[in-house]
């Protein structure tokens, strides 16, 4: 055999074993992941076989969690029970027809086992019904299914629901449980008031950074009334709070000193129209529910103010995030002189009185050729100038209108007279 023909057997037989190796390996692979599997499978039919043995009050209608080691593999079970109704998959779902449509039907339990290492396996799941016993079911009891979705319409699983009664003639205290994988918080067999087939309860949620898509609010409250043999079901639309952190104006021009802000969506505020802060600090401060649509921004507080929208700032909202945006504004450019064709004065203090009585300072005083630029909210202003009347005689300071659809800088000219409030003034021009 030549030396070339040894090298080829040489190489064949390294093939083939390195083909035997990675078979071995991936069979010693494939029967580790089976008796994984197996051993799951075990601790899943243990968890059911335990909640079969328990009495039907006593078993714990949430999410349960435990760990069984075999061997020197440790497993993860999660055990999950709640009562459903006829032709429903989970409490949250709404029953139909038929005259049991709102009994509860069952009790399902679910468990699902997970190990380290899985390598893409799926989790062994099983499940099981459990038929509450003819005396667990009271016809004179109401239940309440509480359902919590984030902005986008998807279950908020892991949100605690607490249920008060809000009825002193009934002894239900307060109960809360949290919500499943379907975000569903289910509260069975809830007092009625005596003589009578409702009972009235609060339910609100409280989960720390989060807010309500209705009311606004970080910890949102409904009152529902259940009635006897019924299921009722309400919804909270609830995800992680958005800030705004606004810039008035676009610098380096300035705002008036101590300008609101106001923001609108079609359903924040309960949907009653815009909210006004006073000051974009203010705003920043405030946890916000993130809607899609965002936010329309404008600056100021008076009904005119209101750009239309058109010309409204938008401002994202995300939930968990602070996001920057920057309002747009008119901006005056505002020229003191004295009398109608005098001198120009310089360090003057302007202030602007808007269509509700509010005055606000200029930012800056009149340059050296008496001018000040400002950035100001649209709608009709009142502007003077502090320490001095306006001319001629007799006449008030003048109103100017700032409109959204006016681009550029609006010049506003202010002709005074009697500099520091003398009134002292020969000349009639």
């Amino acid at each position: 055999m030549t030396l070339v023909e040894l090298l080829v057997a040489i190489t064949v037989m390294i093939i083939i074993l390195a083909g035997v190796a990675a078979g071995a390996t991936s069979g010693l692979g494939l029967a580790r992941t089976n008796s994984d599997r197996i051993i799951a499978a075990n601790i899943a039919d243990e968890q059911i076989s335990d909640v079969r043995a328990m009495e039907f009050a006593d078993i714990p209608q949430s999410t349960v969690t435990g760990t069984a080691t075999r061997g020197a593999v440790e497993y993860t079970w999660t055990r999950e029970a709640e009562m459903v109704f006829l032709g429903v998959m989970n409490s949250c779902e709404t029953p139909s027809g038929g005259a049991d449509a709102n009994r509860l039907s069952y009790l399902r339990v679910i468990v699902e086992v997970t190990w380290p290492n899985m390598s893409g396996v799926e989790p062994v799941r099983s499940e099981t019904i459990i038929d509450p016993p003819v005396a667990d079911y009271n016809p004179y009891r109401g239940h309440l299914a509480v359902q919590i979705t984030d902005r986008s319409g998807e279950a908020l699983s892991g949100v605690t629901v607490h249920v008060e009664d809000a009825d002193t003639a009934t002894p239900e205290t307060n109960r809360f449980e949290t919500t499943d994988d379907d975000g569903c918080a289910f509260f069975d067999n809830l007092d009625v008031a005596p003589g009578t087939t409702t009972g009235s309860y609060y339910v609100w949620v409280d989960e720390a950074g989060y807010v309500d898509r209705a009311s606004g609010e970080e910890d949102p409250r409904q009152t529902v009334n259940v009635t006897s043999g019924q299921l009722r079901k309400i919804e909270f639309a609830y995800d992680g709070a958005a800030h705004l952190d606004v810039t008035l104006g676009t610098p380096p021009i300035k705002p008036l000193v101590g300008l609101p802000v106001t923001i609108a969506n079609d359903n924040y505020n309960n949907g009653n129209g815009p909210v006004t802060f006073p000051s974009p600090a203010a705003l920043k401060a405030k946890a916000l529910h993130p809607y899609t649509a965002g936010f329309a921004v404008w600056a100021g507080g008076c009904a005119d103010a209101d750009p239309g929208t058109a010309y409204r700032t938008t401002i994202a909202a995300e939930p968990h995030q602070t996001t920057p945006g920057t309002v747009a504004m008119a901006t005056a450019q505002i020229t003191v002189s004295e009398r109608r064709s005098g001198p120009v004065v310089r360090n003057a203090l302007i202030r602007a009185t808007d269509a509700c009585g509010k005055t606000y300072d200029a930012p800056v005083l009149t340059d050296s050729a008496g001018t000040a630029t400002i950035a100001m909210p649209y709608g009709e202003w009142t502007l003077k100038v502090s320490g001095w009347n306006p001319h001629p005689e007799g006449r008030s300071w003048p109103e100017v209108t700032l409109s959204p659809a006016t681009s550029g800088t609006t010049p506003v000219g202010l002709k005074v007279r009697g500099g520091g409030g003398s009134g002292d003034d020969d000349d009639d021009d």
